[in-house]
């Protein structure tokens, strides 16, 4: 997955960002999503395979999803299944997201 430096969700243009820790008050946070400044911060570590930062970035997405749709953007395990699944989704399938529109008849 190509993670952008900046994506549109609900209207709003969050930039990507790659942090030491996303979240000053809790260091365990592996991400963060702030709706005031938009901005989707992702921890930069080393140690994260690829599939594990895709994640973290479609969880935070997910959480900007439901807040604009004005939904429990803080319910953690509907987000969680929720990311996992769509991930698995993405993955499973990139024919659908890679490939060019085709005409419909």
């Amino acid at each position: 997955m190509n993670i952008p430096k900046k994506v549109k969700i609900g209207g709003s243009e969050y930039v990507v960002e790659w942090v030491n820790r996303p979240c000053e008050s809790n260091s365990c946070v592996q991400g963060e999503i702030s709706y005031t400044d938009t901005k989707i911060r992702i921890k930069n570590d080393e140690g994260f395979s690829q599939d594990y930062k895709d994640y973290i970035f479609i969880h935070e997405v997910l959480h900007g999803l439901m807040f604009h749709a004005g939904l429990d953007q803080d319910d953690e395990t509907v987000i969680r299944t929720l990311s996992f699944a769509i991930h698995a989704f993405i993955k499973d399938n990139p024919e659908i997201f890679n490939a060019k529109p085709q005409p419909r008849n």
